[in-house]
């Protein structure tokens, strides 16, 4: 669920007629455009707010329809009650001709209030209900309980310390920011995070005057030791006991960024991000459900997918998974910790789901005194930690424990590494089915993007958000296979048929407004003339991915 710190932004800049979107609300909190654009989808999908896209200001209004966004103080107690109110009524309405409208209008409404959306998703089994959050919880010093840490506030140390608790740092460090006098004790990674914010804060005022530090600000320190030293720092990173030089490389395909950035940190590259989405195979990626949701991009077999990955650029590694309301979950949770840690402590980072948002990122270290993983993703190298009590938990949509410890890299053939990438492109666009209902892979992708496309109530953001990324996709496979034909003009036919792809997906993008070096066009519904021009462009498309594969299939069965 999207923070209601940022939901009450983007209603307040909306009443005050200041038009928001993705790009300023990103700016505004420091997170990632795709973030962003789930904030909106949420408030418009799950909290049934009637945003509407004004292009001639590039950001959104309220439509006719009235809207008042809930109050933030719902307990978990109260959600949980809620969903179940959702869930009886849903069951009523089915069963009850006459009223069932009624009672699904209800269930709706229950359901936003929730904060389960405003229709059932089972992203994985298990996962009907999202599984509560361990909160970080912090040490202060400083006076009695101020007004502007209330919410937080949770009672005293045997020390007289205030103790505190919050699921969002960023929350949290807007609400010290007003509290004088307050002091963090620990966590480090809390008390760095604030640091960082002020002097991101100082850097941005460089030009007053006069210059205030405000006493939230004056952090716990060693003895003897200046605030925000190299010192300091320094001896916070040997008390760390792990850290590695992995970070996420920014790339719409979020599992190649994550393994990239911990290959590269690890020795076993260095990567070029378009030649690494081509040997792994996951350039060919294609999936799509029928309503076009912005899921489609990460569904589908990572146990199998990813190591074969590995495995084809002679990288041997150990995938771990796990899905919530399984008998070993919560074990296969702890083990996580350890063996991540362990990796770490060997020099290799970890690729890991949902770091930041339901996305991959990388762990690049651990913090034992704090009980944290630090890690890299989506929203830039300074992710959010993760307690170790929540990990596999952090993206409430898909509460699935995934990652990927990287092993060692041995040397491996080219020309077998592209057969075996190319043969994986085949299958994959012959695939008759899907592990997930509603899903499709491959050139059956194509039929569910385009009946979505003909179909009312289609997402608009996961179509657009698809585009982008497949778009990238076939760019980067146009350019490896462009690359083999370099040194095997029998696939020149292939790489040409793979170019005229890419070029299609081009005209996709120029329909819908949007550049691969410009994302802030996404959040933008999808218009009905822009999904009428997109159905011929698909059509188009998926012929020429049906040549394309005829052509490597051929060349597969020619050059063996």
């Amino acid at each position: 669920m999207p923070k209601l710190h940022r939901l009450h932004w983007i209603d307040a800049q909306v009443r005050a007629g200041r038009y928001p979107n993705a790009r300023t609300l990103a700016a505004a909190f420091g997170i990632s455009h795709r973030q962003a654009l789930r904030d909106f989808e949420y408030m418009r999908d799950s909290l049934g707010a009637a945003l509407v896209y004004s292009a001639a200001h590039r950001g959104f209004t309220y439509g006719e329809s009235p809207f008042v966004l809930p109050g933030p103080y719902v307990t978990e107690t109260q959600q949980a009650a809620l969903g179940h109110l959702a869930r009886y009524y849903e069951a009523v309405a089915e069963h009850d001709r006459d009223a069932g409208p009624v009672y699904a209008d209800l269930a709706g409404l229950f359901r936003r209030l929730s904060g389960l959306g405003s229709a059932p998703a089972r992203a994985a089994r298990g996962a009907e209900q999202p599984l509560p959050l361990v909160p970080y919880r912090a040490i202060l010093a400083g006076p009695s309980r101020p007004a502007p840490l209330q919410p937080f506030y949770r009672g005293r140390a045997p020390d007289g310390k205030l103790i505190v608790e919050f699921h969002d740092p960023d929350a949290f460090l807007c609400a010290l920011w007003d509290a004088p006098g307050c002091r963090i004790e620990s966590p480090r990674w809390l008390r760095e995070r604030l640091r960082v914010r002020a002097e991101r804060i100082v850097a941005d005022n460089r030009d007053m005057t006069r210059h205030v530090t405000p006493a939230a600000v004056n952090l716990s320190q060693e003895p003897g030791m200046a605030p925000g030293s190299k010192s300091e720092r320094r001896m916070a990173m040997e008390k760390r006991r792990g850290a590695v030089g992995a970070r996420f490389v920014e790339g719409w395909m979020s599992y190649v960024g994550a393994v990239q950035g911990v290959l590269d940190a690890a020795g076993m590259g260095p990567w070029e991000y378009w030649r690494l989405m081509g040997e792994t195979g996951m350039a060919f990626h294609l999936v799509m459900h029928e309503t076009c949701c912005i899921s489609s991009v990460t569904v589908y077999d990572w146990m199998n997918t990813h190591s074969a990955a590995m495995s084809r650029i002679g990288v041997l590694s150990e995938v771990y998974q796990a899905l919530p309301g399984t008998p070993t979950y919560d074990a296969a949770c702890r083990r996580a910790v350890v063996n991540i840690r362990e990796s770490i402590d060997n020099g290799v980072g970890i690729m890991l789901w949902g770091v930041d948002t339901g996305e991959f990122g990388v762990v690049h270290g651990y913090d034992d005194e704090d009980g944290v993983l630090l890690t890299s993703g989506c929203w830039g190298s300074r992710g959010r930690p993760i307690l170790y009590e929540n990990i596999g938990r952090t993206f409430p949509g898909a509460p699935v424990l995934h990652y990927q410890i990287m092993l060692e890299r041995v040397p491996t053939d080219e020309r077998q590494t592209a057969r075996s990438a190319l043969q994986h492109y085949v299958d994959l666009m012959d695939r008759p089915g899907h592990i997930a209902p509603g899903y499709r892979a491959g050139l059956l992708a194509y039929d569910n993007w385009i009946q979505g496309l003909q179909t009312e109530g289609f997402s608009g953001t996961g179509c657009r958000y698809a585009t982008f990324v497949y778009t990238e996709a076939r760019e980067c496979a146009a350019r490896y296979v462009a690359h083999l034909a370099g040194a095997d003009p029998a696939l020149k036919p292939a790489a040409d048929a793979f170019r005229r792809t890419a070029e299609i997906y081009g005209r996709m993008m120029k329909v819908l407004g949007q550049d691969l070096s410009d994302p802030s066009p996404l959040e933008a519904p999808v218009s009905a003339e822009q999904a009428a021009a997109l159905v011929p462009l698909l059509r188009e498309a998926k012929q020429s991915e049906a040549e394309t594969v005829a052509l490597v299939q051929r060349y597969l069965e020619t050059s063996a």
